[in-house]
C-alpha cells in the first residue's frame, strides 16, 4: 500500500522525506544503510519514514486519489465488453493515464 501511496503523493513530501522513502521502499536499503547515506542516525531515519508514511496516509483521507484511481480502473474494466473497435481506442487511452 505504501508504495501506491508513493506513486501517487511523492511530490508532495519534502526532499529529504522523498529521498528516504525511495531509499527505503524502492530501493530496498535497510536503516543503517540509509543512515550513511543521508548522514543522520538510524533513529531519525526511522523518524522521517514514520512521519512521511503518516503524512501519505493523511493525505490520502483527505483526497482520496488512489481509492477513486482504483474506482476507475474497475469501471475501464467493466465498460470494456461493451465498447466497439472505435471505442477501444478510448478505453486503452484511459487505461495508460491509469497505470
Amino acid at each position: 500500500m505504501i508504495n501506491l501511496l508513493l506513486d501517487m503523493y511523492e511530490s508532495l513530501l519534502t526532499e529529504k522525506q522523498r529521498w528516504i522513502m525511495q531509499l527505503h521502499y524502492r530501493e530496498d536499503l535497510s536503516l543503517a544503510e540509509i543512515s550513511e547515506e543521508v548522514n543522520i542516525s538510524r533513529a531519525g531515519v526511522l523518524d522521517h519514514i514514520q512521519r512521511a508514511s503518516k503524512t501519505l496516509y493523511e493525505y490520502e483521507d483527505h483526497l482520496h486519489l488512489l481509492k477513486k484511481n482504483e474506482e476507475l480502473k474497475e469501471l475501464v474494466t467493466l465498460l470494456k465488453p461493451y465498447v466497439n473497435e472505435a471505442g477501444s481506442t478510448y478505453i486503452n487511452k484511459l487505461e495508460d493515464l491509469l497505470s
